[in-house]
């Protein structure tokens, strides 16, 4: 008797099967020591090694299992086969460690964190599933373990499909925020508890695995039946506990509605009438405008769900940096505080759905470049340049990248998304004003160049470089630093941990515990040499009133930005800490340089502004850029009541919409004084004309609209006219738009 039980408890010993698992295991992290982003201990590791424990931990189970041995309940099995398991997650821990640690920079305790929470549940749930299936089946256990597994990974694609969302929570790897854009994944409260929920159902399981030899046929299988149900119960429940997105969920936080001839919006009670009146029309514009461009038509209302900003998007949708759109839904989802910049080219990723393939209405093999590049047709509009123009830039600067790759496979997300975006709308949009839209729409359904346009893609390339070396746009290497000087998600540094540690500074600077601020940006800036972290430290110090060591810092640092899209708002920073500390030769010398190398017009207005109040005098200068937001505020407006110093307009509209000001005095100050002489004062008008289409006085847009086409650069021309029309449009038919348009609060 005493004999028999020892030879129970005793170790598996470990076969060529195991040995083999540990092989390929060691093999795949090594692997993934050359991928970006999971060659770290993070999010991304932790999601690869969670896949990993659940499937070879269920196969491992199945094989104990079956080896003959004495295996009568889960302590038996955890008795026998923890050394096996103890070195499996030493090894999907160790590896990716050891090159966070080798890597010299990236802090690890957050990486251990994600492990600790989404692979270690993983493996439990490998374990559970085999046992399950080796006590149901006499055969085919590892078919329908794996099966399982994939049944299991796939099923949040049910709900992305159907539910407003585009994040999801998983048993095999915990939780996807929805794209690769949203840096800042952390542990959270409702992560956790989602966790130890996964590892009591699956406990459950185990448990169950394990009665079932010994249960009557009956109870066998209705105790197998309630398995199932519970996590068909668990879905419809979910987005109660906040776990998944519902249209119930979303009408209600976004508890106010429009209901358009097009459009059904809906938004938050926070919102404004007049914001509400503007987002209304530029939703039924761009219905106008786009189907006669696109030669579509939308067959049923769009539903459109506008989110209060990036935070409220995040909680409920899933993509906090991206604006979305589903096509198959006739769906999309931007932020209050920004849909202007992104509802045209999110409208238009619906309308391509009427030449978009498989339930999904994509494009032709789910082409990102395709998918992309037909919205920039649309829109149009990149920052307010034409595509042309920023391609031939890239091409001008150094910038430039390979066509015919960038339509290959998902190779779009290989580069800085600018690139990725403007080459691609580009090169569309050359081949729409060349050969028709209705030959673009057939490429989208069927991605075979030769096919649509009797050419191979490389000689469509050849015409389309042509095309572009004959553009008469002036080169400008600031402006290509600008717009392409900045690396692709997959090359920063740290990129989960920086962003969570950014998060916590920030935090930190907003409840005005500066010298805590200023620690913990130097510390984040010191093992990623991130941007936001070294204008958090400057920002933190100034506040601190240590301008002279912000500047001593800066001017030590700034080199090391050179072109990229951050030196330029260094050199500005910069500037001001001249003038902070009275530094007024070495501030108007750094200006005067700048505006000779600007990167575009908003970067050019504030250089020409901060040399204006220097020109003024040195104490005015001082006084400006030191003060409060209310004291600049009227600053600008004593500057502008004589002359309009029109480099200072952008300064003053700002400022007064961050404060809420009434539009009614800027109106009084520039209805009557403005005139446009030159591309400066034209940038001007077109500034001041987006201001008064977002207080709804469509009828001084459009004057300034009007006016800002005069002077106006070869790269903007396009997207001022499509300005005016707009405008236009608006005062037409914007009264019986709203006058048709149904509200519920």
């Amino acid at each position: 008797m005493k004999e028999s039980q020892q030879k129970n408890t005793s170790k598996i010993r470990l076969g060529p099967f195991h040995i083999i698992f540990f092989f390929i295991v060691l093999c795949i992290y090594i692997g993934a020591t050359y991928l970006p982003m999971v060659n770290v201990i993070g999010y991304e590791s932790s999601v690869l090694a969670g896949i990993i424990l659940s499937v070879v931990g269920g196969l491992s189970t199945i094989k104990f299992l079956r080896s003959g041995e004495r295996i009568l309940s889960t302590g038996d099995l955890r008795k026998k086969t923890w050394p096996f398991f103890l070195t499996l997650v030493i090894i999907t821990i160790t590896v990716p460690l050891c090159s966070t640690l080798l890597s010299g920079n990236c802090p690890y305790w957050d990486g251990m964190w994600f492990y600790l929470v989404i692979s270690l549940p993983s493996l439990l749930i490998g374990i559970s599933l085999g046992a399950l299936w080796f006590k149901l089946l006499n055969r085919f256990q590892y078919f329908f373990f794996l099966l399982s597994i994939l049944i299991i990974m796939l099923l949040p694609l049910i709900e992305l499909f159907l539910n407003p969302q585009i994040y999801f929570y998983n048993p095999i790897i915990g939780f996807f925020p929805g794209t690769i854009y949203d840096e800042d994944i952390k542990i959270d409260k409702l992560m956790i508890l989602y966790r130890v929920a996964n590892l009591i159902y699956f406990r459950m399981i185990l448990f169950v695995a394990f009665m079932l030899p010994t249960s009557r046929v009956f109870l066998k299988y209705s105790s197998f039946a309630a398995l199932l149900i519970l996590p068909v119960i668990f879905s419809v429940i979910k987005p109660e506990y906040e776990l998944a997105t519902n249209i119930n969920r979303l009408e209600k936080e976004l508890e106010a509605k429009a209901v358009t001839d097009n459009f059904t919006i809906r938004y938050s009670k926070e919102l404004t009438q007049g914001n509400i009146n503007n987002l209304i029309l530029h939703h039924e514009y761009y219905y106008d405008m786009l189907p006669r461009l696109a030669f579509v038509q939308i067959p049923d209302k769009i539903q459109s769900f506008i989110f209060n900003n990036r935070e409220h998007k995040r909680k409920l949708f899933g993509a906090g940096r991206a604006d979305v759109a589903k096509p198959w839904l006739y769906q999309l989802y931007t932020q209050a505080d920004s849909y202007s910049g992104s509802l045209k080219h999110e409208l238009a990723h619906v309308f391509s759905a009427e030449h978009g393939i498989s339930f999904l209405k994509l494009a032709d093999n789910f082409n990102p470049a395709l998918i992309e590049g037909y919205a920039m047709v649309l829109e149009n509009n990149y920052d307010d340049l034409d595509p042309h123009y920023l391609a031939k830039l890239a091409e001008s600067s150094g910038y430039k990248t390979d066509i015919g790759s960038l339509f290959s496979g998902f190779n779009f997300f290989g580069n800085t998304s600018s690139i990725s975006y403007i080459y691609s709308g580009s090169f569309l949009k050359y081949l729409a004003g060349k050969y028709g839209f209705i030959k673009l729409n057939k490429l989208y359904s069927d991605l075979d160049f030769e096919k649509q346009y009797g050419s191979n893609m490389d000689s469509l390339i050849e015409e389309y470089n042509s095309f572009l070396s004959k553009l008469k746009y002036s080169p400008n290497s600031a402006a290509a630093d600008l717009y392409f000087g900045y690396k692709p998600i997959f090359e920063k540094i740290c990129i989960r941990q920086r962003a969570n540690d950014l998060n916590n500074a920030q935090e930190l600077y907003s409840n005005r515990n500066f010298a805590d601020a200023a620690a913990e940006f130097e510390r984040i800036y010191n093992y990623s040499d991130a941007y936001p972290a070294l204008l958090g430290y400057i920002q933190s110090l100034e506040k601190l009133e240590d301008t002279l060591e912000a500047q001593s810092y800066l001017i030590t640092e700034i080199d090391s930005f050179k072109n990229t899209s951050y030196y330029f708002n260094l050199q500005m920073v910069l500037g001001d800490l001249y003038i902070k500390n009275k530094s007024f030769d070495d501030a108007n010398s750094l200006f005067r340089d700048f505006t000779k190398n600007a990167p575009n017009n908003s970067y050019y207005t504030q250089a020409l502004f901060r040399s204006y109040l220097i020109r003024r005098g040195n104490e005015f200068a001082y006084t400006y850029v030191t003060g409060e937001l209310e004291e600049k505020y009227d600053m600008l407006l004593q500057i502008n009541r004589g002359n309009l110093v029109y480099e200072s307009i952008p300064s003053l509209i700002t400022i007064s919409k961050l404060l809420d000001k009434d539009p009614s005095e800027i109106e009084k100050l520039l209805e009557t004084q403005f005139r446009v002489e030159g591309a400066l004062s034209s940038y001007c008008a077109f500034y001041v004309s987006n201001y008064f289409v977002d207080t709804n006085n469509y009828k001084l847009a459009r004057k300034f609209s009007a006016l800002s086409v005069k002077y106006c650069p070869l790269q903007s021309v396009e997207v001022r006219k499509a300005q005016l029309d707009k405008i236009e449009w608006f005062i037409k038919f914007g009264d019986s738009v709203l006058e048709n348009t149904e509200f519920t609060y």
